[in-house]
């Protein structure tokens, strides 16, 4: 008998079965590349995304309205590892965009408040209040979250030199009436784009300008009482506990900007190991279950087999043939199902860079390998067995 007669006749006789466990081991190759991967998109969006974030080491400090803000601000400032203390209005806002050069763009953005100092660290282009540095890949909207197929074509290009004449509201009351108040900006340097962050809606700005433009769009008493707070910024996360016990010990209130939740983190670490157990019991249930129902098919094939002439090495070497077609054929087509979707996914993200929030998946190619590693093993040493018992009922039968 042929190896090709071999495979034709394994195929043949237990196709139903092959079609079943290829089935149930391409979902199980997905849901664990998918479980495995969500956990190294969490921990890279932690360590390459949040951590990295312009505003990461930041918190919020409110006091007293009974409190000074200069003297708080005193106090803040002798606090070691506090880099800056302002308002924080000086650390964002939202202006409408009206033309980019002679260009009609209409859409909005983010004005991020960063010291002189920083700035001309950032660019030794920065002179003036009107100077803002600006992503090489910008888009109009201060809420890309929302609209999450922005296409890639529709993300500008910029470079040193463009002009924004851009607007915001002067606000003449408490009824809300207003006025449009027009401002032209420099961009006298731009940024690279990060990987994991959304900064395509932001240009930085200095402080100053954020300060001018707040006080001229809201009237003194447009806040009324509203609670006084003030941000600081800190200069390392590992001096984060001790400036918010010296904040504290002050007698004000200290928030984090960001809040990572390391149990949660934690919990996804332990589920993914948790799955991959979970994946070989379910493996080692199915290879039971597949041979229970091939057992009495098997013994009467090859006892036909053996009645026109076929010798137990034969026979034995048709087995050998089956295992090799289920494992392989298995794993193959669970492979190349999980490229596929993969690469659909790729496409999907290239176009649409916004549609999952930039995250980048980092696809953990190991923990598949390390799963069809342990499906080989259990699948040889099971089918082994099932085969001894299976040529041993043969010869009783004999």
């Amino acid at each position: 008998m042929t190896n090709s007669d071999k495979i034709k006749y394994c195929t043949k006789s237990g196709k139903k079965y092959y079609k079943q466990f290829m089935i149930f081991i391409t979902l199980l190759s997905i849901l664990i590349i998918g479980i495995f991967t969500f956990k190294n998109v969490l921990l890279s969006y932690l360590y390459n995304g949040i951590m990295k974030q312009y505003n990461y080491n930041y918190a919020f400090v409110t006091y007293s309205s009974i409190d000074k803000k200069e003297d708080v601000i005193n106090n803040l400032n002798k606090i070691n590892h506090i880099k800056e203390t302002f308002n924080d209005y000086e650390n964002e806002i939202s202006i409408y965009l009206e033309k980019i050069d002679d260009k009609e763009y209409k859409g909005s953005f983010y004005l991020v408040g960063k010291s002189n100092l920083d700035l001309k660290k950032m660019s030794k282009y920065y002179q003036n209040n009107n100077d803002i540095i600006c992503p090489a890949n910008f888009y109009y909207s201060d809420d890309i979250e929302k609209n999450k197929f922005i296409k890639r074509s529709d993300v500008l290009k910029l470079s040193r030199g463009n002009r924004f004449k851009t607007y915001y509201y002067k606000i003449l009351d408490k009824n809300d009436n207003s006025i449009k108040t027009n401002l032209e900006l420099n961009v006298i340097d731009i940024f690279s784009n990060g990987n994991y962050e959304i900064d395509e809606n932001i240009c930085y700005a200095s402080r100053s300008l954020l300060t001018e433009i707040f006080n001229n769009a809201y009237p003194i008493d447009y806040f009324g009482n509203q609670i006084d707070s003030l941000m600081i910024s800190i200069d390392n996360s590992k001096n984060h506990q001790y400036v918010k016990e010296k904040v504290e010990s002050l007698g004000y209130d200290f928030s984090d900007v960001y809040y990572i939740d390391y149990s949660f983190i934690n919990s996804i670490k332990k589920l993914s190991v948790l799955l991959m157990i979970l994946s070989i019991f379910f493996v080692i249930l199915l290879i039971i279950n597949m041979n229970k129902k091939r057992y009495y098919d098997k013994i009467k094939e090859f006892n036909i087999l053996r009645t026109i002439g076929y010798s137990n090495k034969e026979i034995k070497s048709i087995l050998t043939s089956d295992i090799i077609i289920i494992l392989s054929s298995s794993i193959i087509i669970s492979f190349v199902v999980i490229i596929l979707l993969i690469c659909i996914i790729k496409l999907i993200i290239y176009n649409y860079p916004f549609i999952i929030g930039k995250l980048v998946l980092p696809y953990n190619y190991k923990s598949l390998i390390l799963f069809y590693l342990i499906y080989t093993i259990i699948f040889i040493g099971s089918s082994k067995i099932y085969y001894l018992k299976l040529l041993k009922a043969q010869d009783k039968i004999k």
